[in-house]
């Protein structure tokens, strides 16, 4: 999974560490390194004119960069599957055209915990998701099992065997 992680990220607009591995192991002097650093830093960073006081208060309070990076990401993503719930609900052609259009951008950042609730809400509020997301889908059970029933109901239109292992507890949970 990790490796998986690490071609999402090299897929996207975004360094994964392959790339700041290479960068980083292009020179064995230590300047050369620290400047390689810096500007991974300057390209990679939040570029606020405010952030850096916050930084230093944060700091000053022994909170972890960590830990508010983590809390900014959260609030992104709930920010944006709100968005996706509100475009699925308007319903529209020109709606769903975007729902697609971002599927296909972050689909392949399902490994990603971050990404999870944006991929799963962009596929729930889809009528119709194309074949190769659902066999994508099917082809991890861990995904699928964190699918949506409206996900799911798509995908054991293609799958009876799925079908089945999902309802045949139940039903013989009632015959008994």
């Amino acid at each position: 999974m990790a490796s998986g992680t690490a071609k999402s990220l090299e897929n996207h607009p975004l360094l994964g560490a392959a790339k700041l591995r290479q960068s980083l192991t292009k020179t064995r002097k230590l300047n050369t390194l620290l400047n390689a650093v810096k500007k991974f830093q300057d390209e990679n960073g939040i570029k606020m004119d405010t952030l850096p006081p916050a930084l230093q208060l944060l700091d000053l309070h022994k909170i972890k960069r960590h830990d508010l990076y983590e809390q900014a990401a959260m609030d992104i993503s709930e920010h944006v599957v709100a968005r996706i719930r509100e475009l699925g609900e308007n319903g529209s052609f020109e709606s769903i055209k975007k729902l697609e259009e971002q599927l296909e951008k972050c689909f392949d950042m399902f490994p990603l915990p971050q990404f999870r609730p944006i991929v799963l809400e962009n596929l729930k509020q889809l009528p119709k998701i194309p074949d190769n997301y659902l066999d994508t889908i099917m082809g991890d059970r861990d995904f699928y099992d964190a699918c949506p029933l409206t996900v799911q109901q798509q995908i054991w239109l293609r799958n009876n065997d799925l079908f089945v292992e999902a309802f045949s507890p139940l039903i013989e949970c009632y015959l008994k």
